[in-house]
């Protein structure tokens, strides 16, 4: 079973071509189902996987930080590896996400392939319809290759989301993100000029 275990992190490593997942002793991979959401929203239960999914990732940081371990979110990975890795069907349930949390470890080529995940499902509703438009969006988006993720992380490295416990946490190369105290609020506000003060 290490050995298998170890595959799927070298497979993790290869689908999301970042070295942070080799490095990690765990890697989180957040998923979404889409008719949770679309049995309400239709077709715009897409957004919420989104909005969800950021939730839970906003969680996930703030006590990885208050932990002190190094967290990274990928969001550039080959879809469809990570998701034969979990037994996801990528039609149903589809990766979203990867958070690598944690550095240090070493991994070393395993010789042999994971056993195949395939867990019994049962269907969340009698009947579930599928909507086009939201399944094409997230097919349009995904990621065949490792070099098309190697191509995008080169294209968007400008805008680089790492989040690193201990480090100063960067939205983008100009500007640096630092918590906002109470003697920073009314500064920042002005600054916006998004003042509602009355007078």
């Amino acid at each position: 079973m290490l050995f298998a275990l170890v595959y799927a992190v070298i497979r993790l490593l290869f689908a999301a071509n970042d070295p942070a997942v080799a490095t990690a002793p765990v890697t989180v991979v957040l998923s979404g189902i889409y008719w949770r959401t679309m049995w309400k929203y239709e077709a715009r239960g897409y957004r919420h996987l989104s909005w969800d999914s950021g939730m839970m990732l906003a969680n996930l940081f703030a006590v990885a930080q208050a932990m002190g371990i190094p967290a990274r979110l990928l969001l550039s990975f080959v879809d469809d590896e990570v998701d034969r890795l979990l037994g996801l069907d990528g039609r149903h349930e589809v990766s979203l996400a990867l958070v690598p949390l944690g550095d240090g470890a070493t991994v070393q080529p395993a010789p042999t392939e994971p056993p195949e995940i395939n867990p019994e499902v049962r269907p969340l509703s009698s009947r579930e319809i599928e909507y086009a438009d939201a399944m094409g969006a997230h097919d349009a988006s995904r990621f065949r290759s490792t070099p098309e993720v190697g191509a995008f992380g080169k294209a968007r490295s400008a805008h680089d989301m790492r989040v690193l416990a201990g480090d100063r946490r960067r939205f983008s190369k100009t500007r640096s993100f630092r918590p906002r105290t109470a003697d920073r609020v009314v500064p920042m506000i002005n600054e916006r000029n998004s003042s509602t003060a009355e007078g």
